[in-house]
C-alpha cells in the first residue's frame, strides 16, 4: 500500500455498492478511456442512521494516481475531442435508453430479463458509471466551445449527463432486483457482500451456502464499521469496532462559499442526507440542508432549503450548478462535518467567512 494517500470522494452505499463503485476504476471501460487502472485504494466505511446495511465510505487514493487520472481525462478531451465526443454520444444513448425504461416501465422487473447472467448486469452498471458519471465529471467545463466544432456539443452533453444521476437508479431498480431474482435473497442480505462474493455464492448453486454466508456476515459486521481495501489488485474486507475511528472534536467547519445570499449569518435546524434519497412530492420547508455531496435527486430539497451545505465539492459541483437562486446560502467543502453534525442539530452559518458552527 502506497503512503501518499489522500481523500478522493465520500459516498453512502453498502458493501456491494462500494465494491462495484471501486471496480469502475479497474474496469476495461475505464482503461479504454484513460489507459489506466487503479490497483490500490482504501475505503473507510462509517455506519449511518439513514439505511440498514449502508455505510458512509470515505475513499482514499494515491495522490499521484489521482493526478494521472485527471491528466488522462484532460488529454483525451483536449487532444482527441472527436473521440471524447463519440464516447459522450454513446453515453447519452445509454442514458436515454435506461432513463426512459426505468421511469416508464410499469413493472421494472421486466427490465431484468435483458441480461444473460450476473456478470452482464454488473458490466452494464460499470458502463453506466464510467460513461455517464466519471467522464462528464472530468470533462464538464474543461473545454472552450469556441476552439473546435466538437467542444460545444461536448459541453452540452456533459451538462445533460450531469443534470441527473442514472447509476443510482439503475443500481436500485435493476441491479438489486436482478440479484434478488437470481439468488432468491433479499437486497438487504445481498448488500452485505462484495460483488465477487455474490457471484461466487450464486455459482455455488447451493441455497444453504448463501444462508450460512449471510448469517456469518451478519454476526461479523454487527455493531461495527468496515474497511474495504484493494492492494495490488487484491480486494479484502475488514470489520472494526466503531470507536477505532478517529473522532473529530471540532465543532466549527470552514468551506468554500458558492453563494452568500444576503450575507447575513443564519441559524437553523439541519436536515442531513447521507445518500441519494429522493424527496418525493411531500416536502416541508427546510432551514438547512446538509449532504455529503449534492446529488441531482436532492434538487427539490435544495429548492426549499434556505441554506445548502455539503461536505464535498466546490464552485463547479452539482450544488453550485443546481443552485440557481443566488439569494440562497451555499457552502461546499466542509471537510468531515458529517462526523459531528447529526440530523436535527442546530447550526450557525456565516456566509461571509464560510464557517459553519454547531450550536451546542
Amino acid at each position: 500500500m502506497q503512503e501518499n494517500f489522500t481523500k478522493y470522494l465520500t459516498r453512502t452505499t453498502s458493501v456491494l455498492g462500494v465494491s462495484l463503485w471501486e471496480y469502475w476504476y479497474r474496469s476495461n471501460q475505464f482503461k479504454d478511456i484513460t489507459g489506466l487502472t487503479f490497483s490500490e485504494g482504501i475505503f473507510f466505511g462509517k455506519s449511518t442512521p439513514a439505511h440498514a446495511q449502508e455505510y458512509m465510505f470515505r475513499c482514499f487514493r494515491d495522490a499521484t494516481d489521482l493526478t494521472r487520472m485527471k491528466d488522462a481525462f484532460f488529454a483525451v478531451v483536449t487532444e482527441k475531442p472527436k473521440d471524447a465526443l463519440e464516447l459522450l454520444r454513446i453515453a447519452h444513448q445509454v442514458y436515454v435508453q435506461y432513463d426512459k425504461a426505468i421511469d416508464e416501465e410499469k413493472d421494472p422487473s421486466l427490465l431484468l430479463y435483458e441480461y444473460a447472467d450476473i456478470d452482464e448486469v454488473f458490466d452494464t452498471y460499470v458502463t453506466i458509471g464510467v460513461y455517464t458519471a466519471i467522464a462528464p465529471y472530468f470533462w464538464f467545463g474543461v473545454t472552450d466551445p469556441t476552439k473546435t466544432e466538437y467542444h460545444q456539443e461536448i459541453q452540452d452533453l456533459c451538462t445533460t449527463l450531469r443534470s441527473t444521476s442514472l447509476y443510482p437508479r439503475f443500481y436500485n431498480k435493476v441491479v438489486l432486483p436482478y440479484l434478488e431474482l437470481k439468488t432468491g435473497c433479499t437486497r438487504e442480505d445481498l448488500s452485505l457482500f462484495m460483488f465477487n462474493e455474490v457471484r461466487a455464492l450464486f455459482q455455488s448453486g447451493d441455497a444453504s451456502v448463501f444462508e450460512s454466508a449471510i448469517q456469518k456476515r451478519k454476526e461479523t459486521s454487527a455493531g461495527k464499521d468496515c474497511i474495504y481495501k484493494i492492494v495490488d489488485g487484491v480486494v479484502s474486507l475488514e470489520y472494526i469496532p466503531r470507536d477505532e475511528f478517529k473522532k473529530k472534536e471540532s465543532s466549527v467547519f470552514t468551506g468554500v462559499v458558492v453563494s452568500s445570499g444576503d450575507g447575513k449569518s443564519f441559524k437553523g435546524k439541519v436536515k442531513v442526507i447521507y445518500g441519494n434519497e429522493d424527496v418525493g412530492s411531500d416536502i416541508s420547508d427546510i432551514d438547512i440542508l446538509l449532504s455529503i455531496h449534492a446529488s441531482p435527486t436532492h434538487k427539490n430539497w435544495m429548492k426549499h432549503a434556505k441554506v445548502v451545505l455539503c461536505e464535498e465539492g466546490g464552485s463547479a459541483c452539482h450544488a453550485a450548478y443546481m443552485s440557481e437562486d443566488k439569494e440562497k446560502i451555499v457552502i461546499m467543502g466542509l471537510t468531515d462535518i458529517l462526523d459531528v453534525v447529526k440530523d436535527g442539530d442546530e447550526l450557525l452559518v456565516h456566509p461571509a467567512t464560510g464557517e459553519v458552527e454547531l450550536v451546542v
